[in-house]
């Protein structure tokens, strides 16, 4: 008995990393907790999003800071799944073989352009407070999060 709670003990930090959630739960989450939002978009076949999902993944300081203080969101750009958010339901635009979610776009293009990865920054309110284009690297946004 002494060594299952031990052993849950030990997993416990664990567990409080930062991880993604839906944007179902979102909705929910700022009705209680308000807080800003930083969403990564990306894709399947994109490298350097895998790089810098991995990146996040072992910075246990950003991994605390985005438990914490924001809510943390990876939205797949070319998901074919309905989301709704803020109220609003945004679908998959398919052109040929290629498929591009509407929020993805609204959230991410940068003079109508949209490269992977981005990430964005939106205040509880959803507005957008800043967006990067390319790989940024996990001690640069602890950084930026953290001011």
């Amino acid at each position: 008995m002494k060594k299952s709670i031990l052993g849950l003990l030990l997993l416990l930090p664990c567990m409080l990393l930062a991880q993604a959630i839906s944007f179902e739960s979102l909705e929910q989450n700022m009705k209680t907790d308000p807080r800003p939002v930083v969403i990564a978009l990306r894709t399947d076949w994109c490298n350097i999003c895998k790089m810098q999902s991995k990146q996040f993944d072992s910075h246990k300081p950003l991994q605390h800071l985005l438990a914490n203080q924001y809510y943390y969101l990876e939205l797949n750009a070319e998901t074919k799944e309905a989301i709704i958010f803020n109220g609003k339901k945004y679908n998959s635009i398919t052109n040929g073989n290629t498929s591009l979610h509407e929020l993805a776009y609204l959230l991410g293009n940068n003079k109508g352009q949209l490269s992977y990865p981005t990430l964005v920054i939106l205040d509880s309110q959803f507005q957008v407070q800043a967006r990067f284009n390319g790989l940024v690297k996990a001690k640069t946004l602890y950084k930026l999060l953290n001011n």
